[in-house]
């Protein structure tokens, strides 16, 4: 083998070993999207309140205790800021709608879901984009607080008041979106879901560099 067929045969494995690793990134954020829409779906039926606010946490702790890729958790982090973070948004998307199209599927009460997102937008965009900062800041101390105390209590406290105070959780958001109104377009209601994303980042750096860890790995 010459030195330009071994030049192309590494270029090759190089070029298969890469899409190979982007695949499981894909394939491990669908998981951590699934987790969050699984949450909150439980939120939904308990008719939110206290209670259901409470059980949407066991989704971020599934994504905790499993370390799932989750956008929200993963952004306040420079060393995140990197051609992956589409690649974990786009599953988390993918698995919050997945579980959507199954708890449509499964609901035997649909009412308990329908306008669940409509009614998330109606307060504009402008608060819309304002609740997003919040609660990428509340998500940012929720992951923060779990990597220094290995403890899922600062999780359920931090998740339940975000989800209380009815902030907006991007991969959250993309759930309440697939269950409410499947057939939704991105001219209509996907832009919400890019001030979700764009605000739950904001919220998290904003948090990260105020405390100094930005550029911690």
């Amino acid at each position: 083998m010459n030195r330009n067929d071994l030049k192309k045969r590494r270029f090759a494995e190089t070029v298969e070993n890469g899409v190979v690793k982007i695949a499981k990134l894909f394939v491990r954020s669908t998981a951590a999207g699934a987790a969050i829409g699984l949450g909150g779906y439980a939120a939904l039926l308990a008719d939110g309140g206290l209670v259901g606010a409470t059980l949407f946490s066991a989704g971020l702790i599934i994504v905790l205790a499993c370390g799932l890729p989750l956008y929200t958790g993963r952004v306040g982090r420079a060393s995140s800021w990197n051609l992956k973070e589409p690649v974990v948004l786009a599953g988390n998307f993918a698995g919050a709608a997945f579980v959507a199209e199954l708890c449509r599927s499964a609901a035997t009460e649909r009412a308990l879901f329908d306008g669940c997102f409509d009614s998330r937008t109606a307060i504009g965009a402008g608060p819309f984009f304002v609740e997003s900062i919040l609660c990428g800041a509340l998500v940012w101390a929720a992951v923060e607080s779990y990597r220094e105390t290995k403890s899922f209590v600062p999780v359920v406290f931090c998740v339940a008041t975000f989800v209380f105070c009815g902030f907006e959780h991007c991969v959250a958001d993309a759930f309440y979106l697939s269950i409410d109104n499947p057939f939704a377009t991105f001219a209509n209601d996907g832009k919400y879901l890019a001030l979700a994303v764009v605000g739950n980042a904001t919220g998290a750096v904003v948090m990260s560099v105020w405390t100094g860890r930005f550029f911690e790995r």
